[in-house]
């Protein structure tokens, strides 16, 4: 796939956690978004966790915690434990998202993302 369509879409907030759900239509044959995960950001940590990762596997979407460890080691995951996994451009945004938020203190309603 060469267009990268997602939206996330917070779904609450408190003192220490914000929640966002993850949309796309890219994945869907009828081109209807739909949801393929959850992020729960935690503020306070400066910590997140995805959920639906199975999702993830279901469509081949390089994981968001491969992004979190060295380059050399996230090339030999792509080669052997993700080989035929996408070219992780939905991962890079999210993983972008959710690090721009913990650096900015910012947590918008809504963010669309297309590239």
């Amino acid at each position: 796939m060469s267009i990268c369509h997602l939206k996330l879409i917070k779904l609450n907030e408190s003192v220490n956690i914000v929640t966002y759900e993850i949309e796309s239509f890219d994945f869907n044959p009828d081109h209807k978004w739909e949801k393929f995960g959850l992020i729960e950001i935690n503020k306070i940590n400066a910590t997140y966790i995805h959920k639906n990762d199975e999702l993830w596997e279901k469509y081949k979407i390089f994981p968001i915690t491969a992004l979190e460890v060295p380059l050399e080691k996230r090339k030999e995951l792509k080669d052997t434990k993700f080989k035929g996994y996408s070219s992780a451009r939905w991962t890079i945004h999210v993983f972008n998202f959710i690090m721009k938020c913990l650096e900015t203190g910012e947590y918008p309603e809504k963010k669309e993302l297309i590239s």
